[in-house]
């Protein structure tokens, strides 16, 4: 399995485990959710995967100030203090440098940058098709790639201007629910259930960014098989339940 694939899979399964740890539970379940937990946050930091990282950090961060909104000024020094701190000791670390690939990065890049000049004319309003990204990529540069590896302008490429207008509801929906639920009573144990499925929802936005999420990759002799992973609407129909949960109290 692809090392992104894990890294986004464990970054929107963690907070919501470490949600619940949290929980009223009885004291065998939370040691067994902690060490899970645990384990985890292991294999993400052992998986190299720097965007499964900054989706783990974000998720967790969110829930921090859920949970307490002072800690926003202490989050945000340490985070800039180790951010700092990894920018000076980048290239005397392997870790870092393997888990935040540079040249991985410029590759995307260029690779956004390229599927931006593909989009005009037509192609800004009706996208270049549904699942065509790769035969018109492949027709205007040599460089080789399977995926846009960015969900967001994924989804433009095969949807064109209804995709981008499906992302802002999707994002206003998903706003005034966050809202809705930061009103709730902070007491109520679903109340905190919401927040890490929210937060889970946060990770896998952040993860999109560098890579696709509706698939999981597979690595073979041959090459790369993207499989479809429907998460992103099991996350949005658990979100679902849980509004209407909370509605009803």
């Amino acid at each position: 399995m692809n090392l992104h694939t894990i890294g986004a899979l464990l970054a929107v399964v963690i907070p919501p485990l470490f949600v619940i740890c949290f929980l009223k539970i009885t004291f065998k379940l939370r040691i067994i959710i902690s060490i899970l937990c645990l384990c985890c946050t292991m294999v993400l930091f052992l998986s190299d995967s720097g965007s499964g990282w900054l989706a783990f950090i974000v998720s967790i961060t969110f829930i921090l100030l859920c949970w307490r909104r002072w800690l926003a000024w202490v989050l945000l020094t340490v985070e800039g203090m180790t951010a700092i701190a990894a920018v000076i000791y980048y290239d005397q670390t392997h870790w870092l440098k393997a888990t935040f690939s540079t040249s991985s990065l410029n590759s995307r890049i260029t690779l956004w940058q390229n599927t931006f000049e593909l989009l005009k004319g037509k192609a800004a309003v009706l996208g270049l098709g549904p699942g065509a990204w790769l035969r018109v990529y492949s027709s205007h540069y040599t460089i080789i790639a399977a995926i846009v590896e960015n969900s967001y302008l994924q989804l433009y490429c095969d949807a064109g201007i209804l995709g981008f207008v499906a992302m802002v509801l999707a994002a206003i929906i998903f706003v005034r629910y966050v809202i809705n639920l930061l009103k709730s009573n902070p007491r109520n144990s679903q109340t905190w259930i919401g927040i890490g499925l929210v937060a889970s929802i946060i990770a896998g936005a952040v993860f999109a960014i560098f890579d696709t999420t509706h698939s999981i990759t597979y690595v073979t002799d041959k090459g790369y098989i993207y499989l479809a992973l429907p998460l992103l609407w099991i996350g949005a129909a658990l979100i679902s339940v849980m509004e209407n949960k909370l509605s009803t109290h």
